[in-house]
Parts: C-alpha cells; structure tokens; sequence
C-alpha cells in the first residue's frame, strides 16, 4: 500500500531487526557490479566499451537502462522534500520498464520471433496489471511505498542520500532489466516454440492470476478498514488490522510469492530458447528472489513494519507460511511414525533428483542433461539390462512424461507436509499419488519380468531395483487409507469470531456441541479454542 491509501501507527515492539547499512549498501553494490559484468560478457560488451559505435539491441537496451539511472537519480534530487530525495521514481516505472524493454527488443527485431511476440504480450498483461494496482492506491497521485519512511529512519541523512544512488536509482535500475532479459535470449534465438514454452505460459499466467487476487483482496480489506474508522464504525472483522483470510491465509506474502515465481516462470522461455537450464538470462531472476526472500529482504521489511503496528501479527506468524503457500499450522494427527516418516522423507527426496536427472532422460532429449547424468544412466542400462531406460518404448516415454508433469511437484509438496508432520492435511493427495504409482508400476515389472536377460540374475536384480517404486506406493494407500479423515477446517476467521454478538457466538459452539454458557469472552475464548483444536 502507500501513503495515500491509509496509515497506521506504529506502537509495538518490531520482530525483525532491519538491516545493517553496510550489508545493504555493498550487496546493491555488488549485485550491479555482477550483473554489468555478464553483462559484458554477451553481445552487449561491444557496447559497453564503444557506446557511440553501438549497434546491437541488446547492447543499446544496456546503455538506455544506465542512461535511466542517471536521469531518474537526478529527478530524484530535484524532487528533494522534507530532507531527503525522491525515492518514489523507481516504484512508478517497475511496471513500466519490463515491458517497455521487451517492446523495444520486438520493434527492433527484423521479424520477430513467435516466442518474443508471446513474452511480450505475457510482460503487457502483468505491466498493466500492476500498473492498475498501483494507480488505485494513490502510486501516481504523490503517495509514497510506506515502507520508504521506515527506511529513512533506519539510515538517516547522509546514508540514505547514499542508499538512493546505490540501491534505489542504481541497482534496482540494473534488477528491472536483468529480470526481463529472457526477452534477449529469445529475441537471439531461431528456435521454434515447443512445449516447454506452453508450460511457460501456463505458470506465468497462473502466478499472475494469484498475484492479482492478493493485490486485490489486500486493498478490499484495507480500503473498508480505513474508511471505518474514519466513518467511526466498529472494525468488526477488520479490528486485528492486517488481512489473514483468502490466499493470505496460506502466505503472509502471496503476492510476493507469485511475483518472484513469475519471473521464474518468464526465465522458462529461454530454456525453451537455448536448451540451456543454466543461462546469463537466470542473473535477474535469481536477484529478484534474493532481494524478497532471505532474511532481511523486503519480505521481512513488510514483515517489521507489520508487527509494529499490530499486536496481534506475531500469532499471524506464528500460524501461517511466510513465503511459499502452505496449510495454515494448526495441531494434526501424525498419519506416520517416526521410522516410516524417515523413509518415506528419503523415498521423496531422492526421487526427485533421480527424476530430474535420470528417469527424464527417457522423454526428454538427452543432450540437454549433464554429462555425469548420462554416463550414470548409460552404466546403469549396460550393468543392470535395463531396456526400458536404454531404448524406451512410446508407452513408457509417455508414463516418465506423466512422473514429470504429476509425480515430480508433489515430491517436494510430499516431502514438506512429512517434515513438517502436516500429511494428513494431504491425505487426498497421498492417496492420488500411492494408487497412481502404484497403477503405471504394474506394466513396467511386467514388461522388465518378460524381458531378455543373460541371466535369470540379471532379471532378478533389475525387478529388485525397480521393486520399491511400487511398495512404497502400497504403503502410502495402506497407511493413509486407515488413516482418519482429516479435521476440517475452522468454520470461522478469527475476524469473523470477534466480530460474532453473543448469539452468534452460542449458536457456532451449539454448532460444534460445546458449552453455551457463560459471559461473551469466555464464548469467544472457548469457539477460538475449539478451532485451534481442529
């Protein structure tokens, strides 16, 4: 939100330490100096020595975003108010210059290729999309990124004149850039669209929609928060002061997760581009996570400000995911002991490197996998006969495609709610998972069972081999279909209960059949209780 949106004083106790000045202004100094460093290293590094000779698009974009950055930082201290320069500038053209970027590389390709024309429009969508969002809260109308004031507190003065040359006119100059340069790469590029461009598309889209349904549910929620209290009316389910219901109740910054996963998603295209999974392109999404996600980043700046303001947020903490989307934390009965969860937490984390690198190798192109991946598989398929993996068949290439698309996400979805000791919150898709496994195993041991072999060993050993990949499976059935039905969820938000009268409360317990009786904090305190139970 901004400053025209609405503000709330700060009362309380932080629970995240901001950080160090030193730490802030060298990491933005660093950063830059990596990034105009590969930078270099690509058809851009012409231009980056001989500026008035170049001709590469590339290189000229380069040029035209450090050009940005002197100009902004000069506006920046014309604009200087109360003490301090302009550090809103940035903040109104982030949804602007991706997108400008990727116009500029499409305009000034001789035909530009399907894959640009497809990013392109994706980068328009999310530009106007938060361009839009950003107009609502009063972005272009003199407000401020609230936490801009909380930053000049942290490095008053001098530090934060400094602060504004390095990290915000500076590097985050070099960041909006670096994050949309899959653009590059698919401009430089003649490959054709594939599939891995849908699945691009797909992700992106997705995220987006998550990332405007947070946007959105956020500024609903402050909007009447604000405009009851300056109407005088009761908060209701808005007294706590920050949003805990919709996708929020699964992340404390979904919206952030979405938008970091996005460019992620963006950085798929060049995948698809170059064949390459590591490419110079990946430099602006890796930055983008590093500059939300570790401690310290903007993740826990929201996150300082937010438990200064409301008593209530280290309970909101305490219970729901900080970043990545999760089951709310709530006690659950443990569907595994302790021995099987060990195994069953081997079984899912070594599945997913021997997925991505080894069964993958059967549907995908083997070029595109690192050397030691294919000299393992090739010892494998000459030690152990294994003719599936050696020569796969149509069918078989089609079940990996499937381990791929279906089994290989919930590896680490598995592997989580076991750590965190929440599988029965994913009992369903325990469930999915073991049946189908357990179901695409059978014509795979049948087919390895017919199979020629040297030896009666070699057919024994290979069916050894494979065999966990269906046991494992009937297990999971068998434990998680005795398993009980997991709780169900509360019927009720905590804004919700505090908002019920006295008979709404009797009613919600008489509901749960507990106790009626008694004074209306004592029926909130029991109805809260009952919940937190579940």
């Amino acid at each position: 939100m901004t400053t025209r949106t609405g503000s709330t004083e700060k009362l309380h106790a932080a629970s995240v330490k901001p950080v160090p000045y030193s730490v802030a202004l060298f990491g933005a100094a660093a950063q830059s100096a990596w990034l105009l460093h590969i930078w270099s290293k690509t058809s851009a590094g012409a231009c980056l020595a001989a500026p008035a000779t170049c001709e590469d698009p590339w290189g000229q974009l380069v040029l035209i975003v450090l050009a940005c950055a002197a100009l902004i930082l000069l506006i920046s201290w014309k604009n200087y108010h109360d003490g301090h320069s302009d550090a809103s500038i940035v903040d109104r053209l982030w949804s602007v210059q991706p997108v400008a970027y990727c116009w500029f590389l499409a305009a000034t390709h001789p035909a530009p290729p399907a894959r640009l024309i497809v990013m392109t429009g994706l980068a328009t969508a999310w530009g106007a999309r938060l361009t839009y969002n950003f107009v609502i809260k009063g972005g272009y109308a003199g407000g401020e990124d609230y936490r801009w004031a909380e930053v000049r507190s942290w490095y008053p003065g001098w530090r934060f004149e400094l602060f504004n040359v390095v990290f915000i006119c500076g590097y985050q100059q070099l960041l909006i850039l670096a994050f949309a340069t899959p653009a590059v790469a698919a401009a430089q590029s003649v490959s054709p669209l594939c599939a891995l461009d849908a699945v691009a598309a797909l992700l992106f889209l997705s995220l987006l929609a998550l990332e405007a349904t947070a946007d959105r549910q956020m500024y609903a929620f402050q909007t009447e928060k604000y405009r009851r209290r300056g109407a005088g009316e009761p908060a209701g389910p808005y007294a706590r002061g920050f949003i805990e219901t919709g996708v929020w109740a699964y992340s404390r910054h979904p919206n952030y997760f979405a938008e970091v996963f996005l460019w992620w998603s963006f950085y798929l295209f060049t995948v698809a581009a170059t064949g390459e999974p590591c490419h110079w392109s990946g430099s602006g999404a890796l930055l983008l996570t590093l500059l939300f996600v570790p401690p310290g980043a903007s993740v826990d700046v929201t996150e300082h400000l937010s438990s200064r303001k409301y008593p209530a947020y280290r309970e909101y903490v305490r219970d729901v995911a900080r970043f990545v989307p999760w089951v709310p934390r709530r006690a659950r009965p443990e569907v595994v002991g302790p021995v099987a969860r060990f195994a069953l937490l081997a079984y899912f984390l070594s599945h997913i490197p021997i997925t991505l690198f080894i069964d993958a190798q059967a549907a995908v192109d083997r070029r595109r996998f690192p050397g030691v991946a294919t000299k393992l598989l090739d010892w494998h398929v000459a030690t152990n006969h294994d003719f599936l993996m050696g020569a796969p068949p149509a069918w078989f290439r089609h079940v990996v495609g499937g381990e791929l698309a279906l089994q290989l996400p919930f590896f680490f979805v598995a592997a989580k709610a076991l750590a965190r000791r929440d599988e029965s919150a994913f009992r369903v898709a325990f469930l999915v998972y073991g049946a189908h496994v357990a179901t695409t195993m059978i014509p795979i041991l049948g087919a390895l069972a017919g199979g020629d072999y040297p030896t009666e060993a070699h057919r024994y050993r290979l069916l050894l081999i494979y065999a966990p990949y269906l046991l494992v499976p009937l297990y999971i059935v068998g434990a998680f279909a005795r398993a009980p039905e997991p709780a169900t969820a509360p019927r009720w938000t905590r804004q919700q209960v505090d908002a019920m009268t006295v008979p709404k409360l009797r009613a919600a317990l008489t509901e749960l059949g507990l106790d009626v009786s008694g004074l209306k904090a004592a029926l909130r305190q029991r109805l809260l209780d009952a919940m937190k139970a579940e």
